[in-house]
């Protein structure tokens, strides 16, 4: 029925053999029938176009934000605590210019570009709350 995308991933989380929308005609409504009725799922056209957006979303998500280690969390939770480079490598016995290439991984990895960005993936992530 409808072509909203959140509807459409409603539709399919709750396992649906078919979806199709209003303004299917009298052909593709028959073949939807036929197919399900075969055991067959069957989904519009424009589905599954809605579909392959959401899927190809989802794996550039995946394959963009790479999982950051232990050291990169611990150093971007006091980034967000306001600890300077120097207050951050004094805590964590730990050189400045280490923590400098560990915010430079942080920032390539969460694909941040202020600190504003890595506070808002930091809130996205769980990581600070």
């Amino acid at each position: 029925m409808f072509n909203d995308s959140a509807i459409v991933n409603e539709i399919l989380q709750s396992e649906a053999e078919g979806y199709i929308l209003k303004n299917t005609g009298k052909q593709e409504l028959l073949a939807a029938n036929s197919k399900i009725m075969d055991n067959g799922p069957y989904y519009s056209n424009e589905v599954m176009n809605i579909m392959l957006k959401q899927n190809r979303k989802k794996l550039i998500e995946t394959n963009t934000k790479e999982h950051l280690t232990e050291r990169e969390t611990e150093i971007l939770k006091l980034v967000c605590e306001e600890y300077t480079t120097a207050g951050i490598a004094e805590k964590l016995f730990i050189s400045p210019r280490t923590v400098d290439t560990h915010r430079k991984n942080i920032l390539e990895k969460t694909q941040s570009k202020t600190i504003v960005g890595l506070i808002k993936y930091a809130f996205e992530n769980n990581i600070i709350g």
